[in-house]
């Protein structure tokens, strides 16, 4: 009906202005924090990307994961500077993650409650701390979150088509993956997947 279209172009209206609300805030941290000296944590993943990009010298730690100075690697040997690398990997992923939880609050219960969702992650201030930090909480966030989402829609949910859900399967693979890659504390989603499967076969 007309009532129902206005209503979604009214519902996309506050959720564009949520997102460019998010992206407004965490540039102006990006843009305070651009010239602060590094964390020790920060300086780890730098100094590791450094080393594989211009073989320089360092001993790199076994405990961080190897995608996010992985990125910051192909980054800089394209000639792109750390705040690039920063932008691209932390910022962007943080504006991505507003617009997938509100995927997620839309496929739990319904476009106001995903609305909801975003803007409380868009003023979340732990987000928006380690955002405004060459830290990989963002990108293993966003991973883990869509994830959850096609869990979610191939698993729980049960997509009807078969080629839907062996698709969506594979990305929650994919993605669960690629956020261990990314943070080792990501390994919990494959436990709390595999209990769900196991659950629904009992």
């Amino acid at each position: 009906s007309t009532i129902q279209k206005n209503n979604m172009n009214y519902y996309k209206y506050i959720l564009l202005i949520i997102l460019i609300f998010s992206f407004s805030i965490n540039l102006y941290y990006f843009i305070q924090t651009s010239e602060q000296p590094l964390w020790w944590d920060e300086a780890e993943y730098m100094s590791t990307a450094k080393s594989w990009a211009f073989d320089i010298p360092y001993k790199i730690s076994p405990q961080r994961p190897p995608l996010f100075p992985l990125l910051g690697f192909f980054t800089l040997k394209i000639g792109l500077g750390i705040l690039a690398f920063k932008f691209l990997f932390v910022l962007i992923p943080t504006l991505l993650n507003v617009f997938v939880i509100y995927l997620l609050g839309k496929e739990f219960y319904n476009e106001k409650v995903g609305l909801i969702d975003a803007f409380i992650m868009s003023i979340f201030w732990s987000l928006i701390f380690w955002t405004a930090r060459f830290h990989p909480d963002s990108l293993a966030l966003l991973f883990q979150l869509l994830a959850v989402y096609y869990f979610w829609k191939g698993i729980v949910k049960g997509e009807t088509m078969q080629k839907k859900r062996i698709v969506y399967g594979a990305l929650t693979g994919l993605l669960s993956g690629l956020a261990f890659l990314v943070k080792i504390q990501s390994l919990l989603l494959f436990p709390i997947f595999g209990l769900y499967i196991l659950f629904i076969l009992i």
